[in-house]
């Protein structure tokens, strides 16, 4: 098979549309004085490439039509969710071995460097369909290069609805790919989202490009690095010990600060704004995990009022079950689904048994949802070294939630938590937001997977991020 040949034509073709169902009318929002969809567009094409934007024939998406065909950037316009045709049709003059990129229009980094260098690995490795690896940069980087015959191939041989929504799902499976990782692309990919799929992304991809003097000039590299400091807590990031840097960070946050109580219509509102802030303050910088009680719910509807919905997807749960002793299986297993339903999601990282005494009835409950896919590991809460080694008899464990808060008893039983995390059981210190004086001490230790910490506002937060990583 012929590798693809970079000094061919190349046509970037950026598909968009206004139906977002997270961020609706994305393509038209303004950014750096001109709507999104024409920045991406300009930052493609700033080396000489040609782009054409594709969209639907819908009749909303006229307005992505007029705004690009006003600019003097051709369209093409097509089903709504056939995307594939759509690709064809952009591309319906190119030769079969031409080379066609393809964007997406919420991607607004993205530049014609990026698009240059994608196509020159993906060359020099031999392959005829290359990506942007989404696993090991940013999100907002995604870019994917083919020939004009492949697409036409898969236009022609694909007919399941996914492969044709989805553009090159068929191309990966019939070609085999070319994983790139940008050079200079930042390896913590939870701390540099560069896309704008929901408000919360808008609100600061638009701070970055305010200050930016040349928004279809400025390399992505440059943009990336300012993209750094753009959420609330500045340059603090939560720590990691997962030295590929795209696992959980190793600080979770738990939620039982993030309920609002009652009162005043306005002390609620503002209530719910703190929240809203803290959460997007600990997703910008990089916290993957939050931890909550099942017996909680009132917590978790407190989140859903202050926006919870549009950060969830970059979160993933630590479930605690029922703390009550004589909670049996069938009431673990409906408080779990109806967490799963108040948060939208039906998976989570992990479900904790709060005692091993629990295990009789509530392990096989916890161990069928991880059987099922449903959640990555089981796990357990130990308040002494007792309760650990109770714990640590349960089949299968994944997870240990060592409750520090009363007293940091860990150091008595060192090496039966360092034996335990060499053979893959995750071991979190459950500590009190007011020791912060410890938490680098623990956090360094070789058996610690992470700290999970409650903090009530951005300040707290940040505060604990630094005590954390400060010796």
């Amino acid at each position: 098979m012929r590798a693809l040949d970079p000094s061919r034509r190349t046509r970037v073709v950026i598909q968009s549309r206004l139906n977002s169902s997270r961020l609706p009318g994305k393509a038209m929002l303004d950014l750096a004085g001109t709507p999104l969809i024409l920045l991406v567009s300009r930052r493609a094409a700033r080396t000489g490439h040609e782009v054409v934007v594709a969209t639907s024939e819908e009749d909303y998406d006229e307005i992505i039509a007029a705004a690009v065909e006003s600019a003097g950037i051709p369209v093409v316009r097509g089903s709504l969710d056939d995307v594939l045709d759509r690709f064809v049709t952009a591309c319906a003059d190119l030769d079969d071995d031409d080379l066609v990129v393809r964007l997406t229009g919420d991607n607004p980094l993205v530049d014609s460097t990026l698009i240059d260098e994608l196509i020159a690995a993906t060359a020099a490795a031999g392959h005829r369909y290359g990506r942007v690896d989404i696993e090991s940069a940013p999100e907002g980087f995604g870019a994917e290069v083919f020939t004009a015959a492949d697409l036409r191939q898969a236009a022609a041989t694909a007919d399941e609805a996914y492969d044709r929504e989805h553009v090159t799902p068929w191309l990966r499976r019939a070609l085999g790919e070319h994983l790139h990782i940008p050079t200079g692309a930042p390896s913590d990919i939870h701390a540099y989202r560069a896309t704008v799929d929901t408000l919360n992304d808008y609100v600061r991809v638009s701070r970055l490009f305010r200050g930016v003097s040349d928004p279809v000039g400025a390399d992505w590299r440059e943009l990336i690095r300012e993209l750094r400091t753009a959420g609330a807590l500045g340059e603090l990031r939560a720590p990691r010990k997962d030295r590929s840097l795209s696992g959980p960070s190793a600080l979770a946050l738990d939620a039982a600060l993030l309920s609002v109580h009652e009162g005043t219509t306005a002390e609620r509102a503002r209530q719910s704004s703190v929240i809203r802030e803290l959460l997007v303050a600990a997703v910008d910088a990089g916290v993957t995990d939050i931890a909550l009680d099942t017996d909680s719910p009132a917590v978790v509807a407190a989140m859903q009022r202050a926006g919870f919905p549009a950060l969830s997807e970059r979160l993933t749960f630590l479930i605690r079950t029922p703390s009550d002793p004589g909670a049996g299986a069938d009431r673990v297993r409906g408080d779990i689904e109806r967490t799963f339903a108040l948060l939208g999601r039906r998976r989570a990282r992990a479900l904790i048994m709060p005692s091993a005494e629990q295990a009789p009835d509530v392990w096989p409950v916890l161990r069928r949802f991880v059987a099922d896919g449903v959640v990555a590991r089981s796990g357990c809460r130990a308040a002494t070294p007792d309760e650990l080694m109770a714990a640590l008899d349960l089949p299968d464990v994944g997870l240990l939630e060592l409750d520090l808060r009363a007293a940091n008893w860990a150091s008595e039983v060192a090496p039966v938590l360092e034996s335990a995390a060499s053979r893959g059981v995750h071991v979190m210190a459950l500590v009190r937001p007011t020791a912060t004086g410890s938490l680098h001490g623990l956090i360094s230790q070789s058996w610690c997977a992470g700290l999970i910490v409650a903090a009530g506002t951005v300040e707290a937060l940040g505060e604990i991020m630094v005590a954390a990583q400060t010796p």
